[in-house]
């Protein structure tokens, strides 16, 4: 077992008996650069406990995007989420979980929360090195569609993190009775840590 993650033969229903895996604990921080806005980045931090079934995640996150009409200056988003997963497939070489949870959305003129759900996984490819993937998704009282892909490497406690996310929120109009779209899509970069 590496300390940031699984590693072995091959991925078991979840069903089967096998080795107990134990509470493993996890906590990193992101940096994503958005490449289809003139400017703009997000930082986030994450954390997250998991047994062998069950586990919850957090995570917030500060979005910065240049103003949608035009003038000088950036606008801010925050946004938390926290969630409960279950492991639906599991083995020594990863998992899949299918998660439930909340986001709320915190923005300069409203602050907005509903339920999202979705799936992630890791699959450890060999030695230390993942693929991780996720989406999820909420459609009350706003839209988003959140998901990302990238690789993981574990160094004894330490996972460091690179690929591609891509998120869509759409607020349906609850500011101002206008719809407000936005895309913020790039590569991410991370770094996180395993108790």
């Amino acid at each position: 077992m590496y300390g940031y993650g699984y590693a072995a033969p091959e991925l078991i229903d979840s069903a089967d008996e096998g080795p107990p895996v134990p509470l493993r604990a996890t906590a990193g921080l992101e940096f994503l650069y958005f490449t289809n806005q003139d400017r703009g980045y997000s930082l986030g931090l994450n954390a997250g406990v998991e047994g062998e079934r069950f586990g919850v995640s957090i995570s917030a996150h500060h979005l910065s995007l240049a103003t949608d009409d035009g003038s000088d200056g950036s606008d801010t988003l925050q946004q938390l989420s926290a969630r409960a997963g279950y492991t639906i497939l599991s083995g020594s070489r990863g998992r899949v979980r299918a998660e439930l949870g909340a986001d709320v959305i915190f923005a300069a003129d409203v602050v907005v929360g509903g339920p999202t759900m979705g799936f992630s996984g890791t699959l450890w490819i060999a030695g230390p090195l993942a693929f991780e993937a996720s989406m999820y998704g909420s459609v009350y009282p706003f839209w988003q569609l959140d998901g990302r892909a990238g690789l993981v490497v574990g160094m004894g406690a330490l996972g460091f993190r690179l690929g591609w996310r891509a998120q869509l929120l759409d607020d349906q109009g609850v500011v101002d009775g206008v719809a407000h779209r936005d895309v913020f899509m790039g590569p991410y970069a991370g770094l996180g840590f395993a108790f």
